[in-house]
């Protein structure tokens, strides 16, 4: 009997050793492959010029609009800065490639004026006081956000139904014969 018990015990030793070792093997190969990891974020991305059609690269996290190649240098007294800013944030797939003549633009996306002021004063919000009501949804982009097409004349509000289709259609024709293109970014 107490053979019996003893081999039991030495089994269920011998079972746990080797899942143990079965596990950290495992750990150890999805580390490897990065399994666990996600892309780092890029460090540009594109932005387009409303003025001259062109894109170029800048920070991912601007708030557009923003200030792009095109802009004069010196801005007539009494106007805003903000006022000649046609940066705005392009929305790039690569089709077939993200080189040069591989990309597409399948849609652009900006903040109305009052999410651009709002969100303009939360950088300069102090960071250990609540964030007011009124400026959490331009925060979380939920409000506030334009796209259209670059050949479109009226912007529209991303998070309506009409701005969600164009989203749709735009990516699903900016490559029609590669459906789940990826997205491009400068330097990629």
């Amino acid at each position: 009997m107490s053979f019996d018990l003893q081999n039991r015990q030495r089994r269920l030793f011998v079972g746990g050793f080797a899942a143990v070792v079965l596990l950290v093997a495992l750990v150890m190969l999805f580390r490897q492959f990065n399994f666990f990891r996600r892309p780092p974020p890029p460090k540009m991305t594109w932005y387009y010029d409303l003025k001259t059609g062109q894109l170029f690269a800048e920070s991912p996290n601007l708030v557009t609009p923003i200030p792009a190649p095109s802009m004069p240098e010196l801005i007539p007294a009494g106007k805003r800065p903000v006022d000649y800013f046609s940066g705005v944030l392009a929305y790039v797939y690569a089709c077939p490639s993200c080189d040069e003549k591989g990309r597409v633009i399948a849609y652009l996306e900006t903040y109305t004026v009052e999410a651009y002021q709002k969100l303009d004063a939360l950088a300069r919000f102090p960071p250990d006081e609540p964030v007011p009501p009124e400026i959490q949804a331009f925060q979380k982009g939920e409000a506030g956000v334009l796209v259209k097409r670059t050949q479109d004349d009226k912007w529209v509000e991303r998070n309506s139904a009409e701005g969600q289709q164009l989203i749709r259609e735009a990516v699903r024709e900016a490559c029609p014969t590669k459906p789940n293109a990826p997205r491009c970014f400068p330097q990629q």
